[in-house]
């Protein structure tokens, strides 16, 4: 039994609450390898499900989006969101204001599925693409699942901050917040080196 799952049986456990914006870190004991060493932002809680995008998973490329007769290559960074809705390319971008539809995660951080105007904004290099990144899927969890995987001790809650999200290397985010956490050499070695690595 890990250190995690004996203080999370004990009976005064609570579920940390969070909110959109907040962070997921993945722990050593996480069952599924594909989430191993991730980081993810949640992007709306519903009384059903929790939904959000993997940070740290870049894909080599760029986003390719047809509109009408064009095709626009988007020059943003392009991440795998998460295992589904593979065919809708989600934003997450840093502005002073909503730019179309989008979910406010933060004070400046902002989360939109397929919206035209941004991604034509960022092939137009109108929005700052430093502050822009592109995600291919998402993650979503059912509330009663998430739930029970952070009482096992498969997440950490980091609470959400738009410089860690813009300005550390999205490699090394699962890195530095495990350091800022003070995870242990021990609990790292648990975890293969590649997320491929399994």
């Amino acid at each position: 039994m890990s250190i995690y799952q004996y203080l999370n049986s004990k009976e005064n456990f609570r579920v940390p609450e969070f909110k959109e914006g907040d962070m997921l870190l993945a722990m050593p004991f996480v069952p599924d390898l594909y989430f191993n060493k991730s980081v993810v932002v949640i992007t709306q809680c519903t009384e059903e499900a929790y939904i959000g995008v993997m940070l740290n998973r870049r894909i080599q490329g760029r986003a390719e989006i047809k509109v009408e007769d064009r095709l626009w290559v988007l020059p943003s960074a392009l991440f795998a969101g998460g295992p589904l809705g593979d065919n809708i390319i989600n934003v997450l971008y840093r502005h002073s204001e909503d730019v179309g539809d989008s979910m406010q995660l933060n004070k400046d951080v902002y989360f939109s599925i397929g919206n035209l105007e941004l991604f034509r904004q960022i092939h137009d290099c109108t929005l700052d693409v430093e502050n822009a990144y592109l995600y291919i899927g998402l993650c979503v969890w059912s509330r009663k699942q998430l739930q029970q995987e952070l009482k096992e001790g498969y997440w950490t809650v980091i609470a959400g901050q738009a410089d860690l999200i813009f300005k550390v290397e999205p490699e090394l985010l699962w890195d530095k917040l495990a350091t800022d956490i003070s995870l242990s050499d021990d609990c790292r070695n648990l975890l293969p080196e590649d997320p491929q690595d399994n």
